[in-house]
């Protein structure tokens, strides 16, 4: 069954489902973000977090919650 909730990174109202955390927007943005990390990765294997970091952008707490996700377990 759909609730309404609070997207708790932008503070936007959203309908959710049970699994939906995010808004539609920022899930979105996460998964962008996601697939950046996840390709430089892929082209540079061996590549540190602060690597990482620094050439993509993405915020280093959000490359570890990919970390601590498993995101990255079958690249």
């Amino acid at each position: 069954m759909a609730e309404i909730r609070n997207c708790p990174k932008c503070k936007q109202l959203f309908t959710s489902n049970s699994k939906q955390v995010l808004c539609p927007v920022c899930a979105g943005l996460v998964e962008q973000e996601y697939s950046i990390v996840r390709n430089f990765i892929r082209d540079n294997p061996g590549v540190s977090l602060i690597d990482v970091v620094r050439e993509t952008g993405v915020k280093q707490e959000i490359v570890l919650s990919f970390i601590r996700e498993g995101r990255f377990v079958h690249m």
